[in-house]
């Protein structure tokens, strides 16, 4: 009994002995805390994006992406849903009011014009509904031949009608024109109306049977409420000789654009030396049989 009490009070004494040579435990230092112990401290994060609250929202054709423009503030997007409804929700505004701008791209990429909207009020917010921005619009060619066909297509609202304004300049183009006035262009015809499908999509053909300079925008309904005019494209119906000069255009300039490949990379001098070899062996092969065909007659007329 002696022994373990002895053995007790010497581990004890050990211990008693090591925490009084290493010194006091050193304390850990956490965030907020300092040798002295806590100390309490108030951190603020505050940002300050506008004063007044933006929605707005409007119609398009379907999944197109709408994007906001406000001034200097960083663009918002959405994306139209398949009745081609989009919605701006809660967007801050600035101190200064700006003036909002719309711009849609529809699923084939063609881009509508910017519908800029008039300047938000200063000291309230604002809810802008049922905004129609125009079709998009898009020509298969800009330059075609006279009596080919040439269509155009483009999207707005799903199941619209489409309105074409085509206009045509006056007089036929001169295929030498050295008299620079002023072109007039009139409109041709009534409006050419068509009609969406489900997806908003619409095609038709254009007139080619007059050689001259047309120009075409288009308009859309919805619920008897027209849409923004959309972009005006220009195209060109061209006559027999206008399209001529237009092939032999494109060919010299394709030849150009070889010679200067070749002159530029001599690796690339194959693609001259290799017509030009074609060109000498049908030669050859050419006066061989013209030659035989003289040496034939010669003989013919020796013999006789």
């Amino acid at each position: 009994m002696r022994k373990k009490l002895a053995i007790i009070l010497g581990i004890s004494f050990l211990i008693v002995l090591g925490r009084t040579l290493m010194g006091p435990p050193k304390k850990e230092i956490f965030p907020g805390q300092t040798l002295g112990g806590n100390i309490a401290f108030e951190s603020q994060v505050s940002a300050r994006i506008g004063e007044k609250m933006l929605n707005l929202s409007g119609y398009t054709s379907p999944f197109a992406q709408v994007t906001l423009y406000l001034d200097d503030q960083v663009p918002q997007k959405t994306i139209a849903n398949s009745l081609g409804f989009f919605i701006f929700a809660d967007i801050f505004l600035p101190q200064n009011p700006p003036i909002p701008c719309l711009v849609a791209v529809d699923t084939d990429d063609l881009a509508t014009p910017p519908l800029c909207l008039a300047r938000l009020p200063a000291n309230a917010d604002s809810n802008v509904e049922n905004i129609l921005l125009p079709p998009t619009i898009s020509v298969g060619q800009e330059k075609i031949p006279e009596g080919n066909t040439i269509a155009a297509r483009g999207a707005t609202f799903p199941n619209s009608k489409v309105r074409m304004f085509l206009f045509r300049k006056e007089k036929p183009r001169q295929l030498f024109p050295f008299n620079f006035k002023f072109l007039a262009f009139a409109m041709e015809g009534p409006p050419l109306e068509v009609k969406s499908d489900d997806r908003g999509y619409f095609e038709f053909n254009l007139p080619s049977t007059y050689p001259t300079t047309y120009r075409i925008f288009l308009g859309s309904e919805r619920q008897d409420n027209p849409s923004p005019k959309s972009n005006t494209l220009t195209f060109y119906v061209l006559s027999f000789w206008e399209h001529f000069w237009e092939r032999l255009k494109q060919f010299f300039l394709c030849l150009a654009n070889l010679l200067y490949q070749i002159i530029t990379d001599p690796e690339k001098i194959i693609f001259l030396e290799i017509p030009l070899l074609c060109f000498l062996i049908l030669h050859v092969i050419y006066r061989t049989l013209v030659d035989s065909l003289v040496y034939r007659e010669r003989g013919k007329i020796s013999q006789l």
